[in-house]
């Protein structure tokens, strides 16, 4: 059985794409370059069929957890392919991957547990 043209074709699309979105995962990996290659990546053709989570998990320092919470802080379903993400999904994730406040490190954990302390507090205050 010899392989028909169309299919070679079509492995042809997806042998560029694999090897595209090999080097995008390079990129997004590389600290300086990672939010603008994710921009990229938003509307590349090689990241159509991925899921946000999974393009989101891709950076540098971001795990499936991270991505998920991300993809839920920008109202994105963790399950919707890149392709079909709208402008505002995109925008939303963008600025989920750009925010410096939304970090698992120490220091922004700490950040956080104080801006929940004094919250509770004023809301203490509000009841009473």
């Amino acid at each position: 059985m010899t392989p028909s043209a169309q299919s070679l074709g079509a492995l042809g699309r997806a042998n560029a794409n694999r090897l595209a979105r090999a080097a995008s995962k390079v990129k997004l990996r590389d600290c300086d370059a990672m939010l603008t290659e994710f921009g990229r990546a938003l509307t590349a053709d090689e990241w159509r069929s991925a899921t946000a989570v999974y393009l989101v998990s891709m950076m540098r320092d971001w795990g499936p957890r991270r991505a998920s919470s991300a993809c839920l802080r920008a109202g994105v379903s963790e399950s919707v392919t890149v392709g079909h993400l709208t402008a505002r999904q995109r925008a939303a994730l963008m600025r989920a991957a750009e925010d410096p406040s939304f970090s698992w490190t120490e220091g922004s954990l700490c950040a956080m547990q104080d801006k929940m302390l004094a919250w509770s507090e004023s809301m203490a205050a509000d009841l009473q």
